[in-house]
């Protein structure tokens, strides 16, 4: 669709994770919390799985179910990561000097 866009050595390949956990262990069967990560693919194999390139976007708190609501919370991730997109963002490339 965008044969273009792997070209350019400076466009950013990012990467959404999504992973529920709970605080309280097996006694809080009724609460957990969804931590939402963004990553950035077009660094090296070791550096973009480690923490230092790992974006924490946001912690979800809530019941154990929280499946169904999840799109209610990354609706504010998703418009600004299609701003992005359509839009871009003016940078400054310290390289191109």
């Amino acid at each position: 669709m965008y044969p273009d866009f792997t070209e350019e050595p400076r466009t950013v390949q990012l990467g959404l994770y999504t992973d529920v956990f709970t605080p309280h262990g097996q006694d809080g069967r009724t609460y957990s919390c969804w931590s939402v990560i963004l990553i950035p693919y077009n660094l090296f194999p070791g550096m973009c799985m480690s923490s230092e390139y790992m974006f924490l976007m946001m912690v979800i708190p809530g019941p154990s179910n929280m499946k169904r609501l999840i799109n209610v919370y990354l609706e504010l991730l998703t418009e600004q990561l299609l701003q992005l997109w359509y839009l871009g963002v003016q940078m400054y490339d310290n390289a191109m000097d």
